[in-house]
Protein backbone atom coordinates (compact mmCIF):
# COMPACT_ATOMS: atom_id res chain seq x y z
CA UNK A 1 0.00 0.00 0.00
CA UNK A 2 2.55 2.45 -0.59
CA UNK A 3 1.72 5.61 -1.10
CA UNK A 4 -1.99 4.41 -1.80
CA UNK A 5 -4.14 7.36 -0.48
CA UNK A 6 -1.23 10.00 -0.35
CA UNK A 7 -2.46 13.29 -1.10
CA UNK A 8 -5.53 12.72 -1.81
CA UNK A 9 -6.40 16.07 -1.37
CA UNK A 10 -10.50 15.88 -0.56
CA UNK A 11 -10.51 12.54 1.00
CA UNK A 12 -12.25 13.21 4.48
CA UNK A 13 -12.76 9.55 5.89
CA UNK A 14 -10.82 6.50 6.18
CA UNK A 15 -13.08 3.73 6.44
CA UNK A 16 -12.54 1.32 9.65
CA UNK A 17 -12.39 -1.85 7.99
CA UNK A 18 -10.28 -0.61 4.70
CA UNK A 19 -7.37 -3.57 5.51
CA UNK A 20 -9.71 -5.94 6.65
CA UNK A 21 -8.36 -8.70 4.72
CA UNK A 22 -4.80 -7.10 4.39
CA UNK A 23 -3.08 -10.14 6.35
CA UNK A 24 -0.05 -10.10 3.90
CA UNK A 25 0.31 -6.50 3.52
CA UNK A 26 3.96 -5.23 4.27
CA UNK A 27 4.26 -1.79 2.82
CA UNK A 28 2.11 1.10 4.07
CA UNK A 29 4.98 3.44 3.92
CA UNK A 30 3.42 7.07 2.84
CA UNK A 31 -0.18 5.78 2.56
CA UNK A 32 -1.89 8.87 3.86
CA UNK A 33 0.77 11.10 4.06
CA UNK A 34 -0.46 14.82 3.10
CA UNK A 35 -4.27 14.41 2.77
CA UNK A 36 -4.86 17.06 3.90
CA UNK A 37 -8.85 16.60 5.06
CA UNK A 38 -8.31 13.41 7.28
CA UNK A 39 -9.59 13.88 10.64
CA UNK A 40 -9.40 10.53 12.04
CA UNK A 41 -7.89 7.27 12.04
CA UNK A 42 -10.03 4.41 13.22
CA UNK A 43 -8.73 2.35 15.68
CA UNK A 44 -8.97 -1.14 14.04
CA UNK A 45 -7.77 0.30 10.73
CA UNK A 46 -4.43 -2.58 10.87
CA UNK A 47 -6.18 -4.60 13.88
CA UNK A 48 -5.47 -7.39 10.81
CA UNK A 49 -2.58 -6.44 9.10
CA UNK A 50 -0.33 -8.78 11.27
CA UNK A 51 2.82 -8.77 8.34
CA UNK A 52 3.17 -4.80 8.28
CA UNK A 53 7.00 -3.84 8.67
CA UNK A 54 7.16 -0.49 7.16
CA UNK A 55 4.93 2.49 8.79
CA UNK A 56 7.45 5.25 7.05
CA UNK A 57 5.80 8.57 6.64
CA UNK A 58 2.27 6.77 6.59
CA UNK A 59 0.26 10.06 8.37
CA UNK A 60 3.06 11.87 7.46
CA UNK A 61 1.27 15.75 7.50
CA UNK A 62 -2.19 13.73 7.25
CA UNK A 63 -4.70 16.81 7.95
CA UNK A 64 -2.62 19.44 7.09
CA UNK A 65 -2.11 20.10 3.34
CA UNK A 66 1.94 20.19 3.89
CA UNK A 67 3.16 18.71 0.44
CA UNK A 68 7.16 19.06 0.54
CA UNK A 69 8.61 17.06 2.90
CA UNK A 70 12.79 16.32 3.47
CA UNK A 71 14.20 12.91 4.91
CA UNK A 72 15.84 14.94 7.47
CA UNK A 73 14.46 18.31 9.06
CA UNK A 74 11.58 20.11 7.73
CA UNK A 75 11.17 23.94 7.32
CA UNK A 76 9.77 24.94 10.52
CA UNK A 77 8.71 28.41 9.74
CA UNK A 78 6.73 27.17 6.69
CA UNK A 79 4.69 24.11 8.44
CA UNK A 80 3.63 25.66 11.63
CA UNK A 81 0.33 27.45 10.98
CA UNK A 82 -0.50 24.67 8.60
CA UNK A 83 -0.04 22.25 11.44
CA UNK A 84 -1.86 24.57 14.12
CA UNK A 85 -4.33 24.27 11.99
CA UNK A 86 -4.22 20.64 11.18
CA UNK A 87 -7.18 18.45 11.33
CA UNK A 88 -5.72 15.11 12.73
CA UNK A 89 -5.56 15.72 16.49
CA UNK A 90 -5.21 12.31 18.30
CA UNK A 91 -3.53 8.92 17.59
CA UNK A 92 -6.08 6.01 18.51
CA UNK A 93 -4.69 3.43 21.65
CA UNK A 94 -3.45 0.09 20.46
CA UNK A 95 -3.03 1.17 16.35
CA UNK A 96 -0.15 -0.77 16.35
CA UNK A 97 -1.10 -3.93 19.01
CA UNK A 98 -1.61 -6.87 15.99
CA UNK A 99 1.73 -5.71 14.17
CA UNK A 100 4.39 -6.87 15.67
CA UNK A 101 6.25 -7.08 12.20
CA UNK A 102 7.06 -3.65 12.38
CA UNK A 103 10.53 -2.12 11.61
CA UNK A 104 10.40 1.16 10.28
CA UNK A 105 7.94 4.05 11.68
CA UNK A 106 9.95 6.93 10.50
CA UNK A 107 8.44 10.13 10.37
CA UNK A 108 4.93 7.91 10.91
CA UNK A 109 3.32 11.45 12.54
CA UNK A 110 5.46 13.94 11.76
CA UNK A 111 4.17 17.00 11.03
CA UNK A 112 0.55 16.51 12.41
CA UNK A 113 -1.83 18.63 14.97
CA UNK A 114 -1.41 15.79 17.45
CA UNK A 115 -2.04 16.90 20.68
CA UNK A 116 -0.91 13.51 22.92
CA UNK A 117 0.44 10.10 22.59
CA UNK A 118 -1.19 6.84 23.79
CA UNK A 119 1.23 5.61 26.01
CA UNK A 120 1.16 2.32 24.63
CA UNK A 121 1.36 3.15 20.65
CA UNK A 122 4.89 0.84 20.38
CA UNK A 123 4.34 -1.37 23.00
CA UNK A 124 4.36 -4.18 20.77
CA UNK A 125 7.33 -2.47 18.28
CA UNK A 126 9.59 -4.78 19.94
CA UNK A 127 11.69 -5.81 16.70
CA UNK A 128 11.14 -1.95 15.31
CA UNK A 129 14.33 -0.21 14.86
CA UNK A 130 13.69 2.64 12.75
CA UNK A 131 11.65 5.60 14.63
CA UNK A 132 13.03 9.02 12.95
CA UNK A 133 11.53 11.84 13.37
CA UNK A 134 8.33 9.73 14.35
CA UNK A 135 6.53 12.96 15.98
CA UNK A 136 9.04 15.62 14.38
CA UNK A 137 7.11 19.22 13.98
CA UNK A 138 4.31 18.05 16.21
CA UNK A 139 4.00 21.63 17.16
CA UNK A 140 0.60 20.97 19.72
CA UNK A 141 2.03 17.76 21.33
CA UNK A 142 2.16 18.89 24.73
CA UNK A 143 3.99 15.67 26.42
CA UNK A 144 5.86 12.66 25.91
CA UNK A 145 4.53 10.08 27.82
CA UNK A 146 6.99 8.00 29.69
CA UNK A 147 6.02 4.74 28.99
CA UNK A 148 6.33 5.29 25.12
CA UNK A 149 9.43 3.32 24.05
CA UNK A 150 9.37 0.97 26.97
CA UNK A 151 8.45 -1.87 24.49
CA UNK A 152 10.59 -0.75 21.58
CA UNK A 153 13.86 -2.91 22.74
CA UNK A 154 15.30 -3.20 18.99
CA UNK A 155 15.31 0.63 18.23
CA UNK A 156 18.79 1.41 17.01
CA UNK A 157 17.67 5.35 15.50
CA UNK A 158 15.47 7.38 17.26
CA UNK A 159 16.83 10.77 15.91
CA UNK A 160 14.93 13.96 15.10
CA UNK A 161 11.87 11.70 16.62
CA UNK A 162 10.72 15.13 18.70
CA UNK A 163 12.34 17.83 16.71
CA UNK A 164 10.48 20.70 16.40
CA UNK A 165 7.42 19.89 19.19
CA UNK A 166 7.81 23.55 20.54
CA UNK A 167 4.68 22.97 23.02
CA UNK A 168 6.77 20.17 24.67
CA UNK A 169 8.09 21.44 27.91
CA UNK A 170 9.25 18.60 29.80
CA UNK A 171 11.06 15.55 29.24
CA UNK A 172 10.19 12.32 31.52
CA UNK A 173 13.61 10.64 33.07
CA UNK A 174 13.29 7.24 32.23
CA UNK A 175 12.08 7.56 28.78
CA UNK A 176 14.67 5.59 26.89
CA UNK A 177 15.36 2.74 30.17
CA UNK A 178 15.21 -0.37 27.65
CA UNK A 179 16.77 1.32 24.53
CA UNK A 180 20.53 0.46 24.85
CA UNK A 181 20.54 -0.45 21.10
CA UNK A 182 20.44 3.40 20.01
CA UNK A 183 22.96 4.84 18.55
CA UNK A 184 22.44 8.23 17.27
CA UNK A 185 20.49 11.16 19.37
CA UNK A 186 20.82 13.77 16.41
CA UNK A 187 18.44 16.73 16.66
CA UNK A 188 15.68 14.52 18.80
CA UNK A 189 14.65 17.58 21.07
CA UNK A 190 15.70 20.17 18.43
CA UNK A 191 13.66 23.48 18.90
CA UNK A 192 11.58 21.75 21.76
CA UNK A 193 10.47 23.63 24.55
CA UNK A 194 11.72 22.31 27.24
CA UNK A 195 12.64 24.61 30.57
CA UNK A 196 14.58 22.49 32.46
CA UNK A 197 16.99 19.16 32.04
CA UNK A 198 17.47 17.08 34.68
CA UNK A 199 18.92 14.02 35.55
CA UNK A 200 17.47 10.16 33.88
CA UNK A 201 16.26 11.37 30.96
CA UNK A 202 19.32 9.48 29.18
CA UNK A 203 19.34 6.51 31.17
CA UNK A 204 19.67 3.32 29.51
CA UNK A 205 21.15 4.81 26.64
CA UNK A 206 24.79 3.21 26.89
CA UNK A 207 25.26 2.57 23.25
CA UNK A 208 24.47 6.18 22.43
CA UNK A 209 27.90 7.59 20.14
CA UNK A 210 26.40 11.02 18.74
CA UNK A 211 24.59 13.46 21.04
CA UNK A 212 24.89 16.26 17.99
CA UNK A 213 22.71 19.27 18.44
CA UNK A 214 20.06 17.24 20.57
CA UNK A 215 18.69 20.35 22.65
CA UNK A 216 19.78 22.99 20.16
CA UNK A 217 17.62 26.16 19.50
CA UNK A 218 15.56 24.86 22.14
CA UNK A 219 14.91 29.03 23.14
CA UNK A 220 13.34 28.23 26.46
CA UNK A 221 15.56 26.06 27.93
CA UNK A 222 16.80 28.15 31.61
CA UNK A 223 18.76 25.07 33.79
CA UNK A 224 20.89 22.10 32.88
CA UNK A 225 21.47 19.75 36.14
CA UNK A 226 24.25 18.58 36.96
CA UNK A 227 24.34 14.51 35.83
CA UNK A 228 21.94 15.29 32.79
CA UNK A 229 24.47 12.83 30.73
CA UNK A 230 24.79 10.30 33.66
CA UNK A 231 24.80 6.70 31.86
CA UNK A 232 26.06 8.20 28.22
CA UNK A 233 28.96 5.68 28.74
CA UNK A 234 30.13 5.52 24.66
CA UNK A 235 29.34 9.04 23.82
CA UNK A 236 31.63 10.80 21.78
CA UNK A 237 30.33 13.46 20.19
CA UNK A 238 28.08 16.79 21.69
CA UNK A 239 28.79 18.82 18.77
CA UNK A 240 26.36 21.91 18.82
CA UNK A 241 24.86 20.21 22.15
CA UNK A 242 23.00 23.37 23.15
CA UNK A 243 24.20 25.85 20.34
CA UNK A 244 21.10 28.90 20.10
CA UNK A 245 19.79 27.56 23.39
Amino acid sequence: FLGAFSCCTSLKEIPAGLFKHATLAKNFEDCFSHSASIGEIPATLFENCVAAEDFSYAFYATGTGIVSTTQTLPNFAEVDAMVRSGRLKSIPAGLFANCPNITQLDYVFGATAIESIPEDLFATASVATKFTGAFSACVLLKSIPLELMQGATAATDIKYMFAGCSSVEEIPSGLFKNNAAVTNLEYIFYKTGVRSLQPGIFEGLTGVKTLGAVFQDCANLTTVEEGLFDGLTAAKSFRYCFADC
